[in-house]
């Protein structure tokens, strides 16, 4: 048998769609999330597509967010349409 192949620098596929789905997922039911606290947990590259996803939902008129300071939390709110 040959041996295993090494896939560690394989990244896995993050879609924009998944992102826009867990934004929308995490403010069911509630009217702002924390960015952090949602989505801190997950890798660079998840963060940055969730953030692509933010965007997009923004320009949708779906979202707006707010973040106080610099470097600061970042609350992610539903627009109340």
């Amino acid at each position: 048998m040959p041996p295993p192949v090494d896939v560690s620098h394989i990244r896995p596929t993050v879609s924009l769609e998944r992102r826009l789905r867990a934004l929308r997922d995490a403010l069911a039911g509630r009217p702002s999330i924390d960015f952090d606290e949602q989505f801190g947990g997950e890798d660079r590259l998840t963060q940055a597509v969730t953030l692509f996803a933010l965007l997009e939902l923004y320009r949708k008129g779906e979202v707006t967010w707010e973040q106080s300071k610099p470097l600061g939390p970042i609350e992610i709110k539903k627009v109340n349409a």
